[in-house]
C-alpha cells in the first residue's frame, strides 16, 4: 500500500482516465461558466489524493485541498501545495467559505455521503459551483471497487445519484453518465472480475494514448448532450441564493 501511494503521484498524472478527466472539466466546467473570469477563484478540493490534480486547479483559482490520509498530505505539502489533514465530515471551515467545492470520485469512499454533500454545500458560497464526479452503475461492482488504494463503499445509479444532489437547495446544471465509450469494455472486464492489479499501472504508451483518446474526446459531446450510460457520472450544481 506504501508503494502504491509513492506512486500514485505518477499514475494521476500520466494516466489516461486522470488526464481525461481533467480535459473533461477544463472543457466542461471551466471554459463554459469561467471563461471570462479575471479575479481569482476560492476553490475547495475534497479527498486530493497525490495532488495531482491541486496542481491543475491552481491554474483557475486559489486551491485548498482537504484529505485524511497523512502520507498523502505530507506528500503533497513537500511538493508545495495548499493541503489540510481534515475530514470533510467535521471540518472546520465557516458557511459560504469557497466560491467552487470540487469532490471529484470522492463521496463512494464516505459512509455517510449525505452528511459530506450537507458539508460541502454549507462551506459553498450562495451562487457558488460545486463539480462532483462518482463511479455509476451497481452492477459494475467489481474487485476493482473493493481493491482500490481507498475503497469504494457503492457505485451509484443516476436515480440515486440525483436523489442525494436534491437533498441541498441547488440548481442541478448538469447530470451524466460519462466513460461512455468505453463503456463496454470495461463493463466486460468488471463483469469477468478481472485482476484489479492494473491500477497501480500506467498502460504502455500506444494503448494509454489510444485510451485518453477516446474517453477525452467525450468533452465534445457533453457540452451538447448527457450520455445514456458509462462508467461515471457527473454533475455541475449551482447553490441557490437564500431567498
Amino acid at each position: 500500500m506504501i508503494e502504491g501511494r509513492e506512486l500514485l503521484f505518477e499514475i494521476e498524472r500520466e494516466h489516461w482516465w486522470f488526464e481525461s478527466r481533467r480535459k473533461i472539466v477544463y472543457d466542461l466546467f471551466w471554459k463554459k461558466y469561467f471563461s471570462k473570469q479575471t479575479e481569482k477563484l476560492k476553490i475547495l478540493s475534497i479527498g486530493t489524493s497525490s495532488g495531482v490534480e491541486l496542481e491543475f486547479l491552481s491554474k483557475f483559482g486559489n486551491v485548498l485541498g482537504i484529505d485524511l490520509d497523512e502520507k498523502m498530505v505530507l506528500n503533497a505539502q513537500k511538493n508545495g501545495l495548499n493541503v489540510l489533514k481534515q475530514d470533510i465530515l467535521s471540518n472546520n471551515f465557516k458557511d459560504n467559505s469557497f466560491d467552487i467545492v470540487f469532490a471529484m470520485d470522492v463521496l463512494e469512499h464516505i459512509e455517510d455521503h449525505e452528511k459530506a454533500f450537507k458539508e460541502a454545500f454549507r462551506v459553498l458560497r450562495s451562487g457558488g459551483y460545486m463539480f462532483i464526479t462518482v463511479p455509476a452503475c451497481k452492477f459494475l461492482w467489481s474487485n476493482h471497487d473493493e481493491h482500490q488504494f481507498f475503497p469504494h463503499k457503492r457505485r451509484y445509479n443516476k436515480k440515486d445519484f440525483l436523489v442525494l444532489l436534491r437533498t441541498q437547495n441547488v440548481e442541478i446544471l448538469k447530470c451524466s453518465f460519462f466513460n461512455f465509450f468505453l463503456f463496454p469494455f470495461i463493463t466486460l472486464v468488471r463483469l469477468l472480475n478481472v485482476s484489479s492489479d492494473s491500477q497501480l499501472k500506467i498502460p504502455n504508451k500506444f494503448v494509454n494514448s489510444f485510451f485518453k483518446t477516446i474517453f477525452s474526446s467525450e468533452r465534445y459531446f457533453l457540452n451538447k448532450i448527457n450520455f445514456p450510460i458509462g462508467v461515471s457520472l457527473i454533475a455541475i450544481c449551482r447553490k441557490k441564493c437564500a431567498e
